[in-house]
């Protein structure tokens, strides 16, 4: 069975202004369901999910697990299971989410600790004539930060914890403008630093494409869209690729004309 296959079953509501919350069990999971609860919660196959004001479907769970497990609703153990489902089944969730109305316009938008991203970033978004947006973290990253060889680390921490988002400063405002995310980011034990899994998760990408670019001294794409699928549902999440620091603008149109088809 797949997702657009099942019909929801709505999970009562409390009454409004009562105070009172009702329990819903799925999964073994106990959901407390209130007026302060985000929009009409229903059960799903394997995991929560809602509709929001317009009462479009929102498949985006992360929010939904998040939630139940900071109120203490479901264990650690609990999340972490029901979060690497989510990842693995991103491509088929996305599937089933009604599409968005999107712009036509391209977006390059990266995070670069060292500057280095920063510059591959700008020569490509010259070369296909789209706009750019820098992934500005809360709290720069400093020399020590980036110690990759030191485990106590800023990086070293965040990346060993995939729950850890680190806060951005910044937005994309009307995001809907766009139907293409060129999304940049340096290589860190794999994979991309998860300040870009932050980023992602502040959109509703329904509808929109998203291809992954890297810079790194050696180490390829990994398994970079593998852990970016579950911060990008609803999104067509393409394969990305490594580039040198100093590839040229042309180097960079024709990796996109071939990409994007």
């Amino acid at each position: 069975m797949t997702y657009g296959e099942q019909e929801p079953v709505r999970i009562p509501d409390a009454g409004k202004g009562s105070g009172m919350a009702e329990e819903k069990k799925t999964h073994g999971i106990t959901v407390n369901t209130d007026d302060t609860w985000p929009g009409d919660v229903f059960e799903g196959e394997h995991y929560l999910y809602r509709r929001d004001e317009n009462g479009d479907l929102i498949l985006n769970d992360r929010d939904t697990l998040e939630m139940c497990f900071k109120m203490g609703e479901i264990t650690e153990e609990e999340y972490t299971r029901e979060l690497e489902y989510l990842k693995e089944h991103a491509e088929e969730i996305g599937k089933s989410i009604p599409d968005l109305k999107r712009g036509s316009k391209k977006l390059v938008a990266f995070f670069s600790a060292s500057g280095v991203t920063r510059k591959l970033a700008s020569r490509l978004a010259e070369a296909i004539n789209a706009d750019l947006h820098e992934i500005i973290p809360e709290e720069p990253y400093t020399k020590a930060d980036l110690n990759w060889q030191d485990r106590g680390s800023r990086s070293s921490v965040e990346m060993n914890d995939k729950s850890i988002r680190p806060a951005v400063a910044n937005s994309v405002e009307h995001i809907d403008q766009y139907d293409t995310i060129f999304l940049g980011f340096p290589i860190w034990w794999y994979v991309a630093p998860t300040i870009v899994c932050t980023f992602l998760e502040q959109y509703d990408l329904r509808g929109m494409t998203i291809v992954p670019f890297a810079t790194s001294g050696s180490s390829g794409m990994g398994r970079t869209n593998a852990e970016l699928g579950g911060s990008a549902l609803g999104a067509r999440l393409l394969e990305g690729k490594r580039f040198p620091a100093d590839a040229s603008a042309e180097e960079l149109r024709a990796w996109v004309e071939q990409v994007m088809g």
